[in-house]
């Protein structure tokens, strides 16, 4: 039914070999998830981490992608830096879930934060204010609910980067998280996506994220300006393992394919 998760669909492409292709969004426009989901992204993470994305806009726009394969995950609120293992963040994940989201990413401080975040969304409440099943069948639902998960706890500080084995352990897990930008630079080599310090830990990353039936979701980076040269960095991103490649924001491809056109036009004004 229309309320039914789209996480399956993301990973049986996943389990395939295929990768799944979305953008992270920092805007609240429910028009925008439209667009996305009309051109034929798979899905969009909706940024509440560095942006006002409030928890009516994610409603919102978990509601713009009804009735299409695009699935929404929610990058809740969370500092993996300084913040520690922070009890809200749980909070937050198993929130986003309630609304409707079908996943959620999470930058997450420790492997304790990672266990916790994927603990508090396995439960029942997805879109507590339809009820589609009788008391009878409550364990039903539940257990639906436990097995259409889609909770990627992704690692960018000194700590995660460090207890990365652990999280890739843990019992249900099947997307893990490298966030490219602050991993590169907290491997010394800042926005160099493409250095070989970096692939070594994503080639070892995906190594040991195979061996436990987990796929790595990871962004391609700010470092790519044409169209060209982003197309070579997701495939190169497949080449080496990575399944859930997310292109930065809609706002940035905005940015980039209209610097261009203003450039196009001023200059055959000119001419």
């Amino acid at each position: 039914m229309f309320l039914d998760s789209k996480a399956h669909l993301l990973i049986e492409k996943m389990d395939r070999g295929e990768a799944v292709i979305g953008a992270l969004m920092m805007s609240n426009s429910p028009q925008l998830i439209e667009i996305m989901a009309y051109v034929g992204f798979d899905y969009v993470i909706v940024d509440q981490m560095f942006t006002t994305v409030g928890w009516d806009s994610l409603g919102a726009a978990v509601r713009a992608a009804r009735g299409s394969d695009l699935a929404v995950i929610a990058r809740i609120e969370n500092d993996p830096w300084y913040g520690g293992d922070q009890s809200g963040t749980s909070a937050r994940a198993a929130r986003a879930m309630g609304i409707g989201c079908d996943g959620v990413k999470v930058n997450v401080y420790s492997a304790k934060q990672a266990r916790d975040v994927v603990e508090a969304t396995a439960g029942w409440h997805r879109n507590p204010h339809v009820i589609t099943f009788e008391a009878s069948e409550f364990n039903n639902p539940e257990q639906q609910a436990a097995t259409s998960i889609l909770t990627v706890p992704s690692v960018e500080s000194e700590l995660g980067i460090k207890e990365t084995p652990e999280i890739l352990a843990i019992p249900g897990l099947r997307v893990f998280g490298i966030a490219m930008t602050d991993t590169s630079r907290m491997l010394g080599h800042p926005l160099e996506y493409e250095h070989p310090e970096v692939w070594k830990f994503v080639d070892a990353t995906v190594e040991q994220a195979a061996a436990q039936g987990v796929h790595i979701c990871a962004g391609t980076g700010y470092a790519f300006k044409e169209w060209d040269d982003i197309a070579g960095r997701v495939t190169r991103m497949h080449q080496h393992g990575l399944k859930m490649i997310f292109m930065q924001t809609p706002e940035f491809l905005f940015q980039v394919a209209v610097t261009d056109l203003l450039k196009r036009v001023r200059g055959a004004l000119e001419a």
